[in-house]
């Protein structure tokens, strides 16, 4: 049986973030990123993850980027698939951006080991991988 991984990603987001979250599977707006995570308007996460990657590497972007949701704040604001520009930044900006991806790093690899120790075996990695991170508390 073959499950709607959409709606499946979309119960792991919420799940795990702890908050209504909004999936986009198309690349994200920023070209050297895999995943992306912003704040709409209304304040919920938006996560982008390339549509492209295996299975593994998909997995591990989307928990990434979930954990950034679930960890950091962002400002509100309109969602819109035109690529960005980021600005340069400064070197104290650098450091406090390398802080949020080992924060966000060190959760979502502790979600793939804990949904590896209780995934199911009838299904696909990535969807076993997935149904366990429902049951995440």
């Amino acid at each position: 049986m073959r499950l709607n991984l959409y709606s499946l990603m979309q119960k792991v987001a919420d799940t795990l973030a702890k908050r209504k979250t909004i999936i986009l599977l198309h690349d994200p707006p920023d070209p050297n990123c895999i995943g992306f995570v912003r704040c709409n308007l209304d304040g919920d996460p938006v996560i982008n993850v390339k549509p492209d990657l295996h299975d593994a590497k998909f997995l591990e972007v989307f928990l990434h980027e979930i954990a950034h949701a679930k960890l950091h704040n962002y400002n509100r604001k309109p969602i819109s698939d035109r690529p960005i520009n980021r600005k340069p930044i400064t070197a104290a900006a650098t450091a406090i951006e390398a802080k949020r991806e080992r924060q966000a790093d060190d959760l979502a690899n502790h979600w793939l080991d804990w949904s590896a120790k209780n995934q199911a075996s009838e299904y696909s990695e990535l969807e076993a991988r997935l149904i366990a991170l429902t049951r995440y508390e």
